[in-house]
């Protein structure tokens, strides 16, 4: 699904809430996003992405200029990674959902 995400033209909108992602799919998401140019809302919450998967995120915003909605709520991220990725959005003019992270 991510080789399809980064080469996607015309999805605007994707919710993968709830699909049981670990790291690795969270980081193969964020990794596609840096090549699309589409997407402007992805909600991925309520998967198990973890560190892995926001530092792919993280990354993933210093280039990815369409999304204008991101959410990540229970989805395993420690709160220092997300106030790191909080940081990047406000760059990025991004929302980031995170109620009820772990604080861990």
């Amino acid at each position: 699904f991510a080789a399809a995400l980064a080469g996607n033209k015309t999805l605007t909108v994707l919710n993968l809430g709830r699909n049981n992602f670990g790291p690795e799919s969270g980081k193969a998401c964020g990794e596609a996003l840096v090549k699309n140019k589409k997407l402007t809302e992805l909600n991925l919450g309520d998967n198990n992405i973890g560190v892995v998967g926001g530092k792919a995120f993280r990354r993933a915003l210093q280039y990815n200029t369409t999304l204008s909605q991101l959410n990540l709520e229970y989805s395993d991220i420690q709160v220092k990674l997300l106030n790191r990725l909080k940081k990047k959005l406000k760059k990025a003019t991004v929302s980031l959902h995170t109620t009820n992270a772990p604080t861990t």
